[in-house]
């Protein structure tokens, strides 16, 4: 457990470390310097990696590379540098002493280590930071969120009046992501996170993960349990589920609540329906958007 805090400390400051030197720059010194603790990062989490003579040969590479680049500044120094680098990555993380295959598992990790990153984040800020609440508190808001904006999408392309507040509402939105926040900037953030986590997070081996599965007589068997065994306390499991249905419910609840009153102001109480507006069409505008809605 211990380990994973170190890895997850390690993680972090490589994306603040790739943040800080990468950032509307070229290659340079700053590449040498996050290779140097990059590389060093990797010793360290994965001392295994040193048996390896061929990993650590690779990683001698690179580092040269990562040199020649700040020597000549050549596009064939920085070819060869993220060759060698993926090659690293193969031979440190993967069972393999071919070079091309070895850079084909490099790139494999590209997309994987991401994905290993967030469920090592998931585990130990949960646990570990101060931030926990905030953090499960994301987490328990960010499906209601979506679910709710996707039917006032719906309910925006059944009604006008709904759309045009909708639109004022993301306009608003919009204007102040663009004013506080670089849309750039977060796609980097995200580029120096997918690129970090291939560096430092290895892919899960399929041992463990059959590992980590129960036997399988005990997921299919099926235990009888007494009435009162089912009481409050063994559904504490559920309590996430729960509250995230709760608030679906409720936005869910206030967003048709919003809906019925654009209803009540432009057709009860406006002039919408005048003497040359065909009711028949106008009863059955955005009926089949609402039908999708209710399915």
């Amino acid at each position: 457990m211990k380990n994973q805090l170190i890895r997850t400390i390690c993680l972090v400051i490589g994306i603040i470390l790739f943040n800080l030197l990468f950032w509307e720059e070229g290659f340079g010194v700053n590449l040498l310097l996050f290779t140097i603790i990059s590389l060093g990062f990797t010793f360290y989490l994965y001392p295994s990696i040193i048996k390896k003579k061929i990993a650590v040969l690779t990683g001698i590479g690179t580092l040269f590379c990562a040199i020649f680049i700040v020597w000549n500044h050549s596009l064939y120094s920085i070819f060869l540098y993220f060759l060698s680098y993926l090659s690293f990555i193969g031979f440190s993380f993967f069972r393999t002493n071919q070079v091309l295959s070895a850079g084909l598992s490099g790139i494999s990790n590209v997309f994987t280590g991401p994905l290993g990153a967030i469920g090592l984040l998931d585990e130990n800020i949960s646990k570990h930071f101060p931030l926990k609440r905030v953090y499960y508190y994301t987490k328990l808001i960010l499906l209601p969120v979506l679910i709710i904006t996707l039917f006032a999408l719906l309910y925006s392309l059944a009604n006008e009046h709904v759309a045009f507040y909708t639109s004022k509402f993301w306009t608003s939105i919009k204007a102040f992501i663009i004013a506080n926040i670089s849309i750039a900037r977060f796609l980097f953030f995200l580029f120096s996170f997918a690129v970090v986590s291939a560096l430092l997070i290895p892919p899960k081996k399929y041992e463990q993960i059959i590992g980590m599965l129960p036997e399988l007589p005990k997921i299919v068997r099926r235990n009888r349990l007494d009435r009162s065994q089912f009481k409050e306390g063994n559904f504490l499991g559920l309590k996430k589920e729960y509250r995230m249905a709760q608030i679906t419910l409720i936005g869910l609840n206030l967003v048709i609540l919003f809906v019925n009153c654009i209803d009540f102001i432009y057709i009860w109480m406006g002039k919408t329906t005048g003497k040359d507006v065909n009711l028949k069409s106008f009863v059955h505008e955005g009926t089949y958007i609402l039908i999708i809605s209710i399915l």
